[in-house]
């Protein structure tokens, strides 16, 4: 399962996405979180299962979404962002891919 993680190019992020992956690992689940700045967002959505956006990139959700298509956006909340709460955004992630 590959998802992606868009912010602005951050440090923050890219270590988000390995917990997320490593979160997501010790569920047994193979997720692959492919970090990713929101100007390229659109031209690397194929083949991703969920599009997860940093807080301070919200405001590209509705832009994202007409060419998303199924895939689900989910926007990290800032407090879980901050705290890096893997847990509550894989269940979040998990939730919203159904």
């Amino acid at each position: 399962m590959k998802w992606m993680l868009c912010c602005f190019a951050g440090m923050t992020t890219s270590i988000l996405g390995a917990k997320l992956e490593e979160e997501a690992r010790g569920r047994g689940l193979d997720v692959e979180v492919k970090v990713f700045p929101i100007a390229e967002a659109e031209s690397a959505m194929d083949g991703m299962q969920a599009i997860l956006l940093g807080p301070h990139v919200k405001y590209m959700a509705e832009e994202l979404a007409k060419t998303a298509g199924d895939i689900p956006i989910y926007i990290i909340p800032p407090q879980d962002f901050g705290m890096m709460n893997t847990k509550k955004i894989v269940d979040a992630v998990l939730e919203a891919i159904g």
